[in-house]
């Protein structure tokens, strides 16, 4: 093979690779979450999320979550609470800035996906699984999830059952 037709092959393989990422809108994603503290609920958000989605509901196999969210964009409609989450008692953001997920598989389940891969929050890796559905409308595709998880498990506060909801939106 001539070495013009093997840089081909290697460009086409890189292009083809590309196409198939996915761009995070990060105006229109966001995480929310809520725990019980003390018999009252409270609810939050996270923001800032980037990374690289590559989902196709046809190729599973091909499929991929490489997302992180910016923990210092906590916010619970309290500045006082939301100070102290980021604090050493919590999320101690200023060493711990970013929470990721990583997957590992994508699987369908009925009319759902699950997501199952490794999520890292204050410097704490643990294998969670992500139920999620997926929309398109308008170029961009949708993907709902939620999971529970306890937070004493990532080394954050006592334990607390905290739910997330995630919407992440990525442009086709």
């Amino acid at each position: 093979m001539k070495k013009p037709t093997i840089l081909f092959l290697f460009i086409s393989i890189i292009m083809g690779l590309g196409a198939n990422a996915q761009k995070i809108i990060d105006a229109e994603s966001i995480v929310n979450f809520s725990l019980e503290n003390r018999g009252s609920e409270v609810k939050g958000t996270l923001g800032g999320m980037k990374g690289d989605v590559i989902f196709d509901k046809e190729n599973l196999d091909k499929s991929s979550f490489n997302v992180t969210m910016d923990a210092n964009t906590i916010n619970t409609a309290n500045r006082k609470r939301d100070a102290h989450l980021k604090n050493e008692d919590f999320f101690e953001t200023e060493t711990y800035a970013t929470i990721s997920f990583v997957s590992s598989k994508i699987e369908k389940k009925e009319d759902k996906y699950i997501a199952t891969g490794s999520l890292s929050m204050h410097g704490v890796s643990k294998d969670v699984s992500i139920l999620f559905n997926a929309t398109e409308e308008k170029g961009r595709q949708r993907l709902y999830g939620n999971f529970s998880l306890d937070h004493a498990d990532y080394g954050i506060g006592k334990n607390r059952e905290v739910s997330i909801k995630i919407t992440c939106v990525v442009s086709k």
